[in-house]
């Protein structure tokens, strides 16, 4: 870290980072070996949260506002199969933008577990490989990335249970 505050503050950064941004919301990058991310630090106003969150599980995933009843519907079935209520016990967030909350952002809520839809964790500013379908905790959080809602429920539309099974599984375990 010591190194590369010399570095920075001796360099400009812009000579090591291109500031744009790609599809991924990933930063384009010559210097480092690894992706970097744009990370918000503070709420946005475009992203819709509901439910009172009394269980302390937020569920977080990027849909069109005009998808988000039937997505909705779709999860409220998935979380009644493990005896769980949409609203009353989750935070549910809908990323209607490019940039994710940071995972420090999410904190401030109650969180006891963080289910992750379509939302790759450094997208969040969590930095070590989590295995998609399988429970990592971190920080006393729970997480469980998952492939993106939509896609799950399109599979289970198409009579597939790949994703679904996978998904069944692990919320049995959290």
């Amino acid at each position: 870290y010591h190194i590369f505050s010399q570095i920075y503050t001796k360099l400009n950064f812009k000579l090591f980072c291109n500031q744009s941004t790609n599809p991924n919301n990933t930063l384009k990058n010559t210097f480092f070996d690894f992706k970097l991310f744009k990370v918000s630090q503070e709420s946005s106003q475009t992203t819709l949260t509901k439910g009172n969150n009394q269980k302390g599980i937020t569920i977080l995933f990027s849909i069109p506002k005009e998808e988000e009843e039937v997505i909705l519907g779709f999860v409220e079935k998935i979380l009644k199969a493990i005896q769980l209520d949409l609203i009353q016990d989750t935070l549910i967030i809908n990323i209607t933008q490019e940039e994710v909350p940071s995972f420090q952002e999410i904190q401030k809520n109650k969180v006891e577990s963080l289910i992750l839809f379509g939302i790759a964790p450094e997208e969040m500013g969590i930095r070590f490989q989590i295995a998609p379908y399988h429970i990592v905790e971190h920080q006393g959080i729970q997480i469980l990335w998952a492939d993106a809602i939509k896609d799950i429920f399109e599979e289970r539309q198409a009579g597939g249970k790949k994703m679904s099974g996978q998904l069944w599984k692990a919320l049995q375990v959290l």
